[in-house]
């Protein structure tokens, strides 16, 4: 009996010195999108999304070019910052501004400029999709009007990681 323990326990033991344990890495989003820069690359939309009908537009080359040269760096997990680069949309805005972020069930994020008023202060959010592995990202952002509560505009932006 003694023998047959002693050749268990061998066993167990010779088999769980097998299993390599990798260390953990942090693989999640906020991780991924973290100390890059962002950069506006497409900007899409439909005019009604409730509208089967409806088609989506190009209007990346109508976005005001101080939109489009601006980089989003995620500088923690829940920090981000703006930088206006070249161009800014008023020239009296600061050349950078400080935002927080959230992003719930890895599918959709808020940008926000007040933490404590995060879905009164959103400055972009939406559905979250990465694209291209992790080099691209896009933002559905879909805004209501309360006049007209069936009419869902959908703006998506496509952002990609750049060099500067």
């Amino acid at each position: 009996m003694k023998k047959l323990v002693f050749a268990s326990l061998a066993l167990a033991t010779l088999l769980s010195s097998c299993e390599e344990t990798e260390p953990k890495v942090d693989i999640s989003y906020e991780k991924a999108l973290m100390n890059r820069k962002w950069q506006v690359v497409k900007v899409e939309q439909n005019a009604n999304v409730n509208e089967p009908t409806n088609v989506w537009h190009d209007i990346t080359n109508s976005t005001d070019p101080c939109i489009i040269d601006n980089r989003l760096t995620f500088v923690s997990k829940t920090d981000a910052q703006l930088d206006e680069h070249y161009r800014k949309c008023t020239e009296s805005d600061p050349q950078t501004r400080d935002y927080g972020y959230v992003l719930e069930n890895e599918n959709t994020i808020k940008i926000f400029t007040n933490r404590a008023d995060i879905n009164g202060t959103t400055w972009r959010g939406g559905a979250f999709k990465w694209s291209d592995s992790i080099t691209r990202f896009t933002i559905d952002e879909r805004i209501a009007n309360p006049a007209t509560p069936t009419v869902l505009v959908s703006t998506i932006y496509t952002y990609q990681n750049v060099a500067n």
